[in-house]
């Protein structure tokens, strides 16, 4: 695999780490995620439009996001439990979802100006069912649909140089 004649030899691999790829030494990975995780909290702190508890929620939901990829990234090689990779397979529909669950409650019970336990467990009790259909309904037959129509754009399209009986068996195979 990846000799001189082989199509599949220039395609980008995508999903590693950069520093377990090559891409770039793990010095320079985490010098760009310093720069990164600086910036970010700098410019929080200094141009938030809100107060300052606004901004102190913002940087440190942000530093406990970083962190939280830390630790992934530490335990990349070890075995996750299932409801975590569960919870990581819905994040997105939750990204999506929470704001407009949010957004609900905050139209037909109001903001509290305090936390209250009983209506944070109703709102998780609420959005996790939610995220899990708008999944297995919305995104999963996206995704399979995507992959689909991808793949038939590689079969339609040779690569420069390569016939196209070469293209379809490296993309079956």
């Amino acid at each position: 695999m990846g000799g001189a004649g082989d199509p599949r030899r220039d395609v980008p691999r995508y999903g590693g780490v950069p520093g377990d790829t090559g891409q770039s030494s793990w010095t320079w990975a985490g010098c760009a995620a310093a720069l990164v995780v600086a910036c970010a909290v700098g410019s929080a702190y200094v141009d938030g439009d809100g107060g300052h508890f606004t901004r102190r929620a913002w940087i440190v939901s942000f530093l406990l996001a970083v962190v939280t990829f830390g630790i992934g990234l530490a335990l990349r090689r070890r075995r996750i439990p299932r409801l975590l990779t569960f919870l990581g397979t819905i994040s997105y529909s939750v990204y999506l979802v929470h704001p407009l669950l949010l957004a609900v409650s905050d139209g037909t019970i109001g903001r509290r100006p305090h936390d209250d336990l009983a209506l944070e467990v109703a709102f998780y009790a609420m959005l996790l069912p939610v995220c899990v259909l708008t999944y297995y309904c919305v995104e999963a037959p996206a995704q399979k649909w995507g992959r689909r129509f991808t793949r038939r754009q590689v079969r339609e399209r040779p690569v420069s140089g390569v016939t196209s009986e070469r293209v379809d068996s490296a993309a079956s195979g």
